[in-house]
């Protein structure tokens, strides 16, 4: 989805983008829409099968939660994956299925989506992120136990830092 999107257009949207372009400018800096999501950066992302949340715009349940983080007043919220891709703009349907993906089966590949996230948002060495980029069009059965461990570590890391819960 476009980062630019105005009001107009978030109003538009199945969920309540009144309810969460209200709840967004009482925690921003800017009293103004599309400087004040500005502000918001992705921070963590969780896949949750209990505990389920309520999104900023008032949807319920919410399974996939982005927890976002405001750079200049230092709020944090928690929204839904359907509006932090309206929101943020950040396409997170790219990623999230694979995140899904590594959490029930690490020995899975994470894609090339959540690896780049991933490099993005944490510390991976270099060497991970190299070992990732040549393994990450192997399946699982094609790797060394070796291949295959380092991957499981690799992606390990990624769900613990990437994830709140899972």
């Amino acid at each position: 989805m476009d980062k630019n999107r105005t009001g107009e257009e978030l109003r538009n949207m199945r969920h309540e983008p009144k309810k969460l372009m209200e709840e967004i400018l009482k925690m921003s800096l800017s009293s103004d829409w599309d400087e004040a999501k500005e502000e918001w950066r992705l921070v963590y992302i969780s896949v949750l099968d209990e505990d389920l949340r309520t999104c900023l715009c008032g949807h319920s349940p919410i399974k996939e939660v982005c927890e976002i983080h405001n750079t200049k007043t230092n709020k944090v919220a928690e929204v839904g994956n359907v509006c932090v891709n309206h929101f943020l703009g950040i396409d997170t349907t790219s990623f999230m299925p694979a995140l899904r993906r590594i959490t029930k089966d690490p020995t899975k590949s994470m894609g090339e989506a959540l690896f780049y996230f991933a490099v993005c948002k944490m510390r991976l060495s270099g060497w991970d992120q190299k070992f990732l980029q040549n393994t990450m069009s192997n399946r699982a059965s094609s790797l060394s136990f070796k291949q295959e461990s380092s991957r499981v570590r690799i992606n390990k890391k990624v769900i613990r830092e990437l994830s709140i819960s899972t």
